[in-house]
């Protein structure tokens, strides 16, 4: 069994994504798993920007945002302001779950 985990981060409900961070940040905190991968897509992207907090923690477990979404999204400027990491980020989580990652969507 995998013991690597990729969140996603999409939806624009606040509930989930507090869920999403929590379990994850837990999840490293505690060392319930080896590694744990955060990204933003979808919805999630335009939410996160409405709470300064939850803007904080998003950089804090280095969340990659989608380039794509944020582009379409026009919010791509916003997360350079805010130093929020973007970058294509399909190939790369298809990477991560063919080298076993488990992933995890909120």
């Amino acid at each position: 069994m995998s013991s690597k985990v990729i969140i996603i981060l999409g939806s624009s409900d606040m509930e989930k994504l507090k869920s999403g961070l929590t379990y994850g940040k837990n999840a490293v905190k505690y060392g319930w798993l080896d590694d744990v991968q955060f990204f933003l897509f979808g919805g999630a992207e335009k939410t996160i920007l409405t709470e300064q907090g939850l803007i904080e923690e998003i950089k804090s477990v280095n969340a990659v945002a989608c380039k794509l979404i944020a582009k379409e999204k026009n919010i791509y400027e916003k997360f350079k302001e805010l130093n929020i990491k973007t970058e294509y980020i399909g190939e790369q989580v298809s990477n991560l779950i063919k080298d076993g990652y488990v992933p995890m969507v909120f």
